[in-house]
């Protein structure tokens, strides 16, 4: 943890904790309830100069946010004719057949996808890797090319994952040479200063391309050199959460480094391609554990610098740093805190509660209100029934209901990485009332 001087006592964690979630939205134009808002200057005396800047900054979490890993080799030929046969299931217009295009290796299910990406017609993905695979003609292409997602580099680290990874690509043909394709590496922090008051003058950069991003009215960060080698991000990480990703197992992840719910929670991210690791000697995912701190510290002292601008002093690099990018440059990079188990990080993609029991509420809800139920239990049971006489009837339909449920249970199981054994004539009416009545 790192901080400037406080200017406030810090929010008690059960405040801290309601606040959570219900964050509104902050930014020049719609200021956060949440959000405190510093002013840029101390009065002036013997000790401050007039552009002194008093503020709070806490790092909670520093880490490897995703990574891109290539291997050299062939595919196996046999391999590349079973995925083309999973991927004619995956594109397939009949729900039955898409639920084939799944394939387990080890402990992972994935879904083999129905799409390609250029070059790589083949892409199998679950919550911990997206695999691309090249076919086994395309000699002078990488066999695979895998982005570890962040949640199980978050729990887990890389030490722990990347030999999970090299074991299951070894699967699908002659793998060598393993290098980096891409890293990106972060700092989730807090700060009470107002980071929608800095403008570009504030930044001393080595690209061109700075943008100040906002989502409406609503500001949410700034991002620098889009395009090239070495890309930056600064931006509103929990307000992304919440509107965007849902990646909410960074909350406990930031408790760990004395997170109390303040918001906003920012992140500093540093994108680097292979053209920009190699210039620091990084080929290989071995190469990475010596070298994290020296490339955030070169980021953060060389390439990109927030600063205090003096009108006093017409010579921008000898403006004072910033007291919030100074406690980001105090930030290091340490293996995992208490590191999970590898399977303790789940494989499989699943909806979020939200979607399930709020957005999923939807056609029940609106099948009571529409026959006047008031009773979740009538109105579940009455639910199901009609829902099996309206597909008896249905036109758009070959299928029953039984039949419809098993569809549509496969599809899902497939996206989201499970494994399902159904019996169809468990899903029908007649079966639901046995279970509800205990026969």
């Amino acid at each position: 943890m790192s901080s400037c001087k406080k200017t406030s006592q810090t929010k008690s964690r059960d405040d801290a904790k309601a606040r959570v979630g219900t964050q509104n939205p902050s930014g020049p134009a719609a200021p956060s309830a949440h959000t405190e808002t510093v002013s840029e200057g101390a009065p002036l005396s013997n000790t401050a100069p007039s552009n002194y800047i008093d503020c709070e900054t806490k790092v909670f979490r520093t880490g490897i946010d995703s990574l891109y890993l290539s291997w050299s080799g062939d595919l196996f030929p046999e391999i590349e004719s079973h995925f083309d046969t999973l991927k004619d299931f995956a594109q397939s217009t009949q729900p039955g057949e898409q639920a084939k295009a799944v394939q387990p290796i080890l402990d992972h299910q994935f879904e083999l996808m129905g799409y390609g990406r250029p070059r790589f017609p083949f892409v199998l993905a679950d919550n911990w890797f997206d695999i691309q695979l090249s076919r086994s003609t395309a000699h002078s292409m990488p066999l695979a090319v895998a982005q570890i997602r962040s949640e199980v580099l978050a729990n887990s680290g890389p030490d722990r994952v990347i030999p999970k990874l090299e074991q299951i690509v070894s699967k699908f043909g002659e793998a060598e040479h393993q290098k980096i394709s891409r890293l990106d590496i972060c700092a989730d922090f807090y700060t009470d200063h107002d980071l929608s008051g800095l403008d570009v003058i504030d930044w001393i950069t080595k690209c061109d391309a700075i943008v100040k991003r906002y989502s409406g009215k609503r500001f949410t960060g700034f991002s620098f050199g889009h395009g090239g080698p070495i890309v930056v991000r600064l931006y509103d990480k929990a307000y992304e959460i919440e509107k965007k990703s849902g990646k909410t197992f960074f909350y406990p992840l930031w408790a760990k480094g004395g997170w109390m719910g303040e918001l906003p929670v920012f992140r500093l991210e540093f994108q680097f391609r292979r053209e920009a690791l190699k210039e620091f000697g990084i080929e290989c995912a071995n190469d990475l554990n010596d070298k994290l701190d020296g490339l955030w510290q070169y980021c953060c002292q060389k390439w990109l610098r927030l600063v205090v601008p003096n009108p006093a002093d017409s010579v921008q690099t000898r403006w004072p740093i910033h007291p919030v990018w100074e406690a980001l440059q105090s930030a290091r990079f340490t293996d995992v805190k208490n590191p999970l188990p590898l399977d303790r990080s789940r494989k499989e993609r699943l909806p979020s509660d939200e979607s399930m029991f709020v957005q999923g509420m939807w056609g029940l809800t609106t099948f009571m209100a529409a026959r006047g139920i008031k009773d979740i239990e009538t109105g579940f049971r009455e639910y199901i029934v009609s829902a099996a006489e309206h597909h008896k009837t249905r036109k758009s339909s070959e299928f029953s209901f039984a039949r419809y449920l098993r569809n549509a249970l496969e599809k899902k199981a497939r996206k989201f990485n499970k494994r399902l054994d159904l019996d169809e004539s468990s899903l029908s009416p007649e079966a639901y009332k046995k279970a509800r009545d205990g026969e």
